[in-house]
């Protein structure tokens, strides 16, 4: 989802974003997408981070848990 998001914004409206994160801000602000939606994708986002980045640090349990609160 990020990816697309960075390719219309690129494409359609000459914008870049940062992180993740703000590529969903900014299609929200474009009217691109609601900005429920946004939030959603960006706690999502957040996760992925999580994820990726403390790898070895995670508590599978802390990630199932939110994963079912944003997901579901």
């Amino acid at each position: 989802m990020s990816d697309l998001g960075i390719a219309i914004l690129e494409k359609d409206f000459s914008e870049t974003a940062e992180s993740y994160r703000e590529v969903f801000t900014k299609l929200a602000l474009k009217g691109v997408i609601k900005s429920e939606t946004a939030e959603e994708l960006e706690k999502m986002s957040s996760l992925r981070n999580m994820i990726i980045h403390r790898y070895w640090g995670v508590d599978d349990r802390k990630i199932y848990q939110r994963g079912r609160r944003i997901c579901v």
